[in-house]
């Protein structure tokens, strides 16, 4: 059974190569600030994605991006400011916000994605 540490850095781990795959490659993981901290930063292009990743075992508490909240998307948003107050080259390019929501099953995975 993965502890809930070990479930966040899996799912993170699926969200990044599914980006990955896409052709983007990692700014940043786990980018910490006071308000909490943004999973994944990925570019490509002129393009950067700012990643929640969720990821849950069962959908017994909802499913994992119903675990989002207005709140913690406020949150989010601040975090991005500090970001791009930390990393100015970041300021000019298109940001979008995603939740990647990550239902860990035995065989497969369930992932939806979503730009808020």
């Amino acid at each position: 059974m993965l502890d809930k540490d070990l479930l966040g850095k899996k799912g993170e781990e699926i969200a990044l190569k599914l980006f990955e795959n896409k052709g983007y490659s990692l700014v940043k993981k786990n980018f910490r600030t006071r308000l909490g901290e943004i999973d994944l930063i990925v570019k490509k292009d002129n393009e950067l994605i700012i990643c929640e990743v969720k990821t849950r075992k069962t959908i017994i508490k909802g499913k994992p991006y119903e675990n989002v909240t207005l709140k913690k998307l406020k949150h989010l948003k601040k975090a991005i400011d500090i970001f791009l107050k930390s990393f100015p080259k970041f300021e000019n390019y298109q940001k979008k916000i995603m939740v990647v929501s990550i239902l860990l099953k035995e065989n497969q995975s369930e992932i939806e994605i979503f730009e808020v």
